[in-house]
């Protein structure tokens, strides 16, 4: 008897040796976490004079929205969730301790960064969280594994520098999967219901997390009592208890429907979620456009969030989760497959969107690794030890090359002191009037006058304008200039992918950058993630990997005069090319002087079929229909114009209004001079 009792004794200590060694790895793993995801959140400081510039436009306008509710609970800010808002008032008693004021004009920077700390902390917490998830599918070492692999992703790192949704809907979806996976082992309501709070939680950060309903729905199907009622009732119950948390959370929903669910608003969410699926084009989404919906996740965007090692050993551990088919692992393929499936079929395919899938590929990855670790035979522990290796060596080596970024001086703000020194106090600099513009990042001792970049306006006036009128008004605007600074991710990337679908746009850039427009390249500030001599920047990926934190900025100077000469030869091509339908209006404004309409309605046909959703071959065809006496197809061909367009009163989209105005100068100048007033008319209605 004495002797078994040594043995469990010598067994227990054993036992907490190994217990106590493995949470000093995992204290260890945390050290690193902290230090990637704590360095250097005052990024965005010019160095040169101590002022802060909040560079992430998503960051600017949470952070603003967030600082509006001391004057209304009504928040100002609906696309994401309000617990978002809610939260950086939670680090008041910490900021007084501080002496930071919150939301204070004057102490930006420590607004910035105690809410920056928030989003690491949260970042830190979904390692731990990480760890608990990888022991529950497998052991000790799959989650140390996991969490290891967590604490170098980039994109992790990446998303703890901003105060942005991402990162704390990574930690909410971690949390509700976990309660999933208790809820497995013991079928008690609490249970429920706590994950239903979970999953409102995350649904109050971005509406989204709804998508966690999917795991739930399995968790509750997979259950110890499997009765088809109990099921049911398990997940109406944490549908109810969600949807009265996220109401609770968002008592305007109800209050004040039109604030999520109207149409007016730059932070609506209706409009918001018309940008992302693609009903509303937004520049910043032709990029995305451009790419294929999930193969563009899967490979792209995935390999530029955490390394193409872990991308593959994390796809190769969701095929192992898959193949197991344990409950634990169901509930997380679960989550991983609707998230996929919801996410990759978006118009706006956005890196940081991935950010919640990004703990569950360390997870399967180091499941895989270490199951293949235990399989009998020397040479899966060798391969499984090398791809630890790979994995851990690589991934450390990315996150060491990209928080270099942070404590260097942003390529904005340093293409300024290009500036200075090349162009005299007065000179005229064109910008991008984009979210961030440069304009705002200037010195009060800097006397440069600032002209707004009219690319913005001819994206959404597209449909109304002319080829040759984009020229015209894009060399108006060169020749106004002295210089100009292109940021490469505010416009030209994004009209490079779809140059067939904007020609002038893209071209434009191209004519710029090569000479032909009549200025030369004074400065290039290209950098990025790297290793000492060696560069990790890479410029294919998506243009928020890289726009947020260290796009690349070109400063450009006049070198000619010859504006008018080189507009001109510009215009002319374009209107006697067959491909662009100026040469077929041109075309039809002839034959109409000549009262030959009906080879006036040829030339529209044409025109109308090289762009179909263009308004002036339609607008030109309304004048037409009046001159052959066919008024009513012409006001029926009018009306459903104007009522597609959604011009009435309460549009929040107000560039068609804007369009009518430049669309009835055109037609005035083709003759086709009813329709013209008629548009300017209209667009005088509206406002404009």
């Amino acid at each position: 008897m004495q002797h078994v009792v040594e043995q469990e004794r010598s067994g227990l200590k054993s036992w907490s040796g190994v217990a106590q060694r493995h949470h000093l790895q995992l204290a260890a793993v945390l050290v690193v976490a902290a230090a990637f995801r704590f360095w250097h959140l005052d990024w965005g400081t010019d160095s040169a004079d101590g002022r802060f510039h909040g560079l992430h436009p998503d960051e600017r306008g949470l952070i603003h929205a967030a600082g509006l509710l001391a004057e209304s609970l009504k928040p100002a800010l609906s696309s994401y969730g309000a617990l978002s808002l809610y939260l950086p008032w939670a680090t008041w008693p910490l900021a007084q301790v501080l002496s930071v004021e919150l939301f204070d004009e004057a102490n930006r920077r420590g607004t910035f960064v105690m809410l920056r700390a928030l989003s690491a902390t949260a970042a830190l917490f979904s390692v731990v969280l990480t760890w608990m998830l990888g022991c529950r599918l497998a052991d000790e070492r799959a989650g140390l594994l996991a969490a290891s692999l967590l604490a170098v992703a980039t994109l992790s790192i990446q998303q703890a520098h901003y105060y942005t949704v991402d990162g704390l809907v990574t930690t909410t979806t971690l949390v509700t999967v976990l309660l999933c996976l208790r809820a497995l082992e013991r079928d008690r309501w609490i249970d429920w219901l706590g994950i239903g709070v979970a999953v409102g939680l995350t649904a109050g950060l971005r509406i989204n997390g709804l998508i966690l309903m999917a795991p739930v729905i399995v968790a509750a199907a997979l259950g110890a009592d499997r009765n088809l009622r109990r099921i049911f009732i398990r997940c109406i119950a944490c549908a109810g208890a969600a949807l009265a948390t996220l109401l609770l959370l968002q008592p305007y929903m109800i209050l004040d429907p039109m604030l999520y669910f109207g149409r007016d608003g730059v932070g609506n969410l209706v409009n918001a979620a018309a940008i992302a699926t693609g009903k509303i084009p937004r520049i910043w989404t032709l990029y995305d456009s451009a790419q294929t919906p999930y193969w563009y996740h899967l490979t792209s965007l995935m390999a530029h969030a955490v390394g193409p090692a872990l991308q593959v050993a994390g796809l190769a551990g969701l095929l192992w989760l898959a193949n197991r088919r344990r409950s634990a692992d169901l509930v997380c393929l679960a989550f991983v497959l609707s998230f996929v499936l919801v996410i990759g079929r978006l118009e706006a395919k956005n890196i940081r969107y991935l950010t919640p899938m990004i703990p569950f590929l360390c997870v399967s990855a180091g499941v895989l690794i270490t199951d293949g670790y235990r399989q009998a035979g020397k040479p899966w522990r060798q391969l499984a030890v090398a791809a630890t290796a790979i994995c851990l060596i690589s991934s450390s080596l990315y996150a060491f090359a990209y928080v270099r970024v942070y404590g260097q001086i942003d390529p904005r703000i340093e293409s300024l002191d290009h500036i200075r020194k090349s162009f005299v106090a007065d000179a005229r600099i064109g910008y991008e009037h984009t979210g961030v513009s440069l304009s705002e990042l200037v010195r009060p001792e800097d006397q440069f006058r600032w002209d707004p970049d009219p690319l913005g306006a001819l994206f959404n006036l597209d449909r109304f304008l002319l080829s040759s009128e984009k020229v015209a008004m894009v060399y108006r605007w060169l020749h106004d200039v002295d210089g100009v600074v292109i940021v490469d991710v505010a416009r030209m990337r994004h009209f490079a992918a779809v140059a067939d679908r904007y020609p002038i746009e893209a071209e434009f850039y191209q004519e710029l950058f090569s000479g032909r427009a009549g200025f030369e390249i004074i400065a290039d500030v290209d950098r990025g993630p790297g290793l000492g001599p060696w560069s990790l920047t890479f410029r294919s990926s998506d243009p928020s990997f890289d726009g947020f934190d260290h796009p690349r900025v070109t400063v450009l100077r006049r070198t000619t005069d010859q504006m008018q000469h080189l507009a001109s030869s510009w215009v002319g091509r374009l209107q006697s090319d067959p491909a662009f339908i100026d040469k077929h209006l041109l075309a039809a404004s002839r034959a109409m002087k000549l009262a030959d309409l009906e080879s006036a309605g040829s030339h529209l046909d044409i025109a109308a079929e090289i762009a179909p959703q263009h308004r002036l071959p339609l607008l030109f065809r309304c004048e037409i229909l009046l001159r052959q006496g066919r008024d009513k197809e012409s006001d029926i061909l009018w009306k459903g114009m104007i009522d597609e367009m959604g011009t009435g009163a309460g549009s929040f989209w107000q560039h068609e209004s804007v369009g009518l105005q430049f669309a009835g100068a055109t037609l005035n100048k083709l003759g086709a001079s009813v329709i013209g007033q008629r548009c300017l008319e209209t667009a005088a209605k509206l406002g404009t």
